[in-house]
């Protein structure tokens, strides 16, 4: 029997097991389950937790009695120098999972994420190499911009050209439509080799992925320039210009409150004008920062609200 198609440009992934340490080891395949996710293929001799925990699904307590009674999972050798280690069985073959998450619960032994649970040798989630996936009709973003680099964006270019933008000056130009945050990774490690420290690539990948595959069309922003608030909404395609120097999504803005209070009733339903999309690229200089929601305030970039 062939064996299944590995999922292009995916690396191995493992859990370690509590207690022992003991490993299990799968790729992510080409093929999609019934949910619609990636098939995940678990390797022959990984380690699988003897006990299923009360809280199981009812389907994974299936599949584990079938791979026991087939001989898919057979005991492991008992440790003689590890009495008290807890009880484990390993996979005598090659087990496909219609998930990653339904590998991650037959390892397991109780349901887990299996994005978040598989990890590469350098620790980075499977989910970082998974296109976006299902998120929330609308959201809403408070987008930083007044004083990036001592450049007021809101002001100089957000209100006049109908944009909201993101710096990516080091980066190359990205053809890809939807980008992981595996791709995205490999280009700010290499963009900003030297140019930045670990910490802030890796807040800059958060950033660009954020940036480039949540804000989409028809979600809110809202920006604070000159003491004004502006509420706009995104009209054009995600992960506009591609990171040619600057990564940007149009948009369009309104005033809404001047100065004292002004997020205070300023989510009244105020709806910003629709203007027609553009792509435009551009210097460092006029580019702001995104982020997710944990940023500190002050911190120019998107915060979900």
């Amino acid at each position: 029997m062939d064996r299944p198609e590995v999922l292009p440009g995916t690396p191995e992934f493992v859990i370690k097991l509590p207690k022992d340490g003991a490993e299990a080891h799968g790729f992510l395949l080409t093929e999609f389950g019934y949910n619609g996710t990636h098939k995940f293929l678990l390797r022959q001799g990984s380690a699988v937790a003897a006990e299923a925990w009360p809280g199981l699904g009812d389907h994974a307590r299936r599949f584990r009695e079938e791979l026991r009674a087939n001989g898919g999972l057979v005991d492991a050798v008992p440790d003689p120098d590890r009495p008290d280690a807890p009880r484990r069985w390993i996979a005598a073959r090659d087990i496909e999972c219609n998930s990653s998450s339904a590998a991650a619960a037959l390892v397991y032994g109780y349901g887990a994420s299996g994005p978040e649970s598989w990890r590469t040798d350098d620790g980075h989630p499977l989910g970082d190499y998974l296109s976006t996936g299902w998120r929330a009709p609308r959201k809403a973003w408070l987008v930083r911009g007044s004083n990036v680099s001592g450049h007021n964006l809101v002001r100089q270019l957000w209100l006049t050209e109908g944009i909201v933008s993101l710096a990516a000056t080091h980066l190359p130009r990205l053809e890809e439509d939807d980008p992981t945050k595996s791709t995205l990774r490999r280009f700010v490690q290499e963009g900003y080799e030297g140019a930045a420290s670990y910490n802030q690539k890796r807040g800059l990948v958060d950033e660009l992925h954020a940036f480039l595959t949540q804000m989409r069309i028809g979600d809110t922003v809202a920006t604070i320039g000159d003491g004004t608030l502006y509420l706009g909404r995104i009209t054009g395609g995600r992960g506009a210009d591609r990171l040619a120097g600057r990564a940007v999504q149009p948009a369009a803005f309104r005033a809404v409150a001047a100065e004292g209070p002004p997020l205070r009733g300023a989510a009244g339903g105020r709806a910003a004008e629709t203007v027609r999309a553009a792509r435009r690229g551009g210097p460092d200089r006029s580019a702001g920062r995104a982020g997710p929601a944990r940023r500190a305030a002050g911190a120019a970039g998107p915060r979900r609200r």
